[in-house]
């Protein structure tokens, strides 16, 4: 099947809503053809503080989710367009905008989730098609709304021998399997990074751990860690998904801890976590190639190493590109959308079949 290759750009935003990414590459959806370009943006501090403190009840504020929409719209326009200037020798025209949008709730049991950002303005702003509402889409098929960059990371480690795990270290933590023949499996394992950031924003200033130094200098407490792995959904087996906040109430167990022991108990809980995922897996595969913001830190990597019976490299170490990565995958993902390939499968997400959806929002036609 020859399928065209596009210039497509990637917008995405994090759980832990710390920074947005965008990225450009060349890619027809099957393969990655040029090196990608990308940034990652910080959010303003007041827009990262209304993102991570939407509660429930404010989910049905119409007018109140459409302005923070708004300006969170208005970040990811003014990112995309840096990224278009630097790029624009190389790559003169933007075919399509692959975007994430950012999610506020997921549930995969109501299948429903609430996003916001506008991809109609930033198809406007850029003068190309943007393609979102994957996880949607998903949904509709019966899937549980994602992962949904198993595909993407199939495509990035072509030149890995299989079978391995790309492991994302992100706020919520995902395992991907792909098979000696490319065969896919992913679910989320746990809340990851963003947990210590909730503990570490609600104990003190800070916005993370930075650099793994609370994690390094504390000592993780084995009579909380069984506690906290003893959250059903550990043993819960895929396809499944979680939302930002599910494992919020894990964190009274830290209650009386130092702030260094708390993050020490919970960099233990996301190795031991992923350690107990892999009898999920479909065969045992001795590469595990991690990639997301949690490589940076080397207290959490320490930890995993020591957890894990498999051979732990990241992205960097390869090197493969890490920074933006996610925004890569969007690109992908719309790439893939435009020419309908599927974006999810029932292997990854439990949908009845393979599906290419997407919402794709054209620019408007200037009179």
């Amino acid at each position: 099947m020859k399928v065209a290759a596009r210039t497509a750009m990637g917008l995405y935003s994090d759980a832990s809503a710390l920074t947005a990414e965008a990225a450009v590459v060349a890619t027809d959806g099957i393969d990655i053809l040029s090196e990608p370009v990308a940034i990652v943006r910080p959010y303003p501090d007041e827009l990262r503080r209304a993102l991570t403190h939407v509660r429930s009840e404010d989910l049905t504020q119409a007018a109140a989710l459409q302005a923070l929409s708004d300006r969170l719209t208005a970040h990811h326009v003014a990112l995309a367009l840096e990224l278009r200037e630097k790029v624009k020798k190389q790559h003169p025209v933007i075919d399509i905008v692959g975007y994430s949008g950012h999610t506020l709730w997921h549930s995969s049991a109501q299948k429903r989730r609430v996003s916001i950002g506008n991809a109609d303005d930033i198809a406007q702003t850029l003068g190309a098609p943007v393609a979102d509402r994957f996880a949607q889409a998903d949904m509709l098929a019966g899937g549980v709304g994602g992962p949904l960059l198993p595909v993407f990371w199939e495509a990035m480690t072509k030149s890995f021998a299989r079978p391995l795990v790309f492991l994302n270290l992100g706020g919520i933590t995902t395992q991907t399997y792909i098979g000696a023949a490319g065969e896919l499996q992913s679910f989320d394992i746990g809340v990851g990074c963003l947990l210590i950031d909730k503990f570490v924003q609600k104990r003190t200033q800070a916005e993370t751990d930075y650099d793994g130094l609370l994690g390094a200098a504390g000592t993780a407490d084995e009579r909380v860690l069984r506690a906290l792995m003893q959250t059903p959904y550990l043993t819960q087996p895929p396809p499944k998904i979680l939302d930002r906040n599910d494992f919020d109430g894990l964190l009274r167990h830290l209650d009386g801890m130092s702030v260094a022991d708390g993050v020490a108990t919970l960099v233990a809980f996301i190795a031991r976590s992923i350690a107990e995922a892999r009898r999920f897996l479909p065969a045992q595969a001795t590469l595990m190639l991690a990639g997301g913001g949690g490589i940076s830190n080397p207290a959490l990597m320490r930890a995993l190493r020591s957890a894990v019976a498999a051979d732990i490299q990241t992205l960097v170490e390869n090197p493969l590109p890490d920074v933006g990565i996610n925004a890569m995958g969007y690109a992908f993902l719309a790439a893939r959308a435009a020419a309908g390939l599927p974006i999810t499968l029932p292997s990854t997400t439990g949908a009845a079949e393979p599906v290419s959806g997407a919402t794709i929002h054209h620019p408007l036609k200037s009179a």
